[in-house]
């Protein structure tokens, strides 16, 4: 696998998020140095190298001044930065209501939501547009179902872990949570999808 492939960057994002998440999960804010390194990283060097790399792939199979236009603006853009953006805040904004109507409770007696997982939506959103690119492919009601079962999966993952307390208890919570996800999945990845692309979206080197 060349490093200059889409699929290298697609499988570090990947790593990199993991590695993001089980630190947030287990550490909280004491991994918050570490886990805004890592984003950091995922912004400025693996979301615009796929960008790239991306651009660049579709361009061999594209002779027009077109595809060379796009391969100039390819890389680093406030397009790529946007596109993490504007998906991180509406996650940002709806835990913060969900923790203000008393459904999470966390370590801190403060109101506010904790910079861990802010931190966490960040590296979630850094996934849109590239390890997880693919569910721009799919239809609605498949994002919609891995929504329910990845996203509000995650919170409960998060919840055995004991980053989180659910005071409305775990079944009403969980139910709430594959609503909402249902629901949110599909937008955040539209979202990121118009962001990043518009109407310019390459059409090869998405799964």
């Amino acid at each position: 696998m060349r490093l200059s492939s889409p699929w290298f960057f697609l499988l570090l994002n990947a790593a990199i998020f993991q590695l993001g998440w089980w630190s947030l999960i287990l550490f909280a804010n004491q991994a918050l140095v570490f886990a805004l390194l890592l984003l950091c990283a995922q912004l400025l060097l693996v979301n615009p190298g796929y960008r790239s790399a991306l651009m660049a792939e579709n361009a061999q199979d594209e002779k027009s001044q077109l595809a060379e236009q796009r391969v100039k603006r390819s890389g680093y853009s406030m397009k790529t930065f946007n596109a993490v953006l504007i998906p991180a805040v509406i996650g940002i904004a709806l835990d913060a209501m969900l923790h203000l109507g008393g459904v999470f409770e966390f370590d801190s007696p403060s109101r506010l939501l904790p910079l861990w997982l802010c931190c966490l939506w960040g590296h979630f959103a850094a996934t849109l547009g590239v390890s997880l690119a693919w569910l721009g492919d799919l239809p609605r009601w498949q994002q919609a179902l891995f929504g329910a079962v990845g996203g509000a999966g995650s919170y409960l993952a998060a919840f055995k872990l004991e980053a989180v307390a659910w005071p409305l208890g775990q079944s009403a919570t969980f139910s709430l949570l594959i609503l909402i996800w249902s629901l949110l999945l599909p937008l955040l990845s539209y979202c990121n999808l118009r962001l990043e692309w518009g109407a310019n979206r390459p059409t090869k080197g998405f799964l």
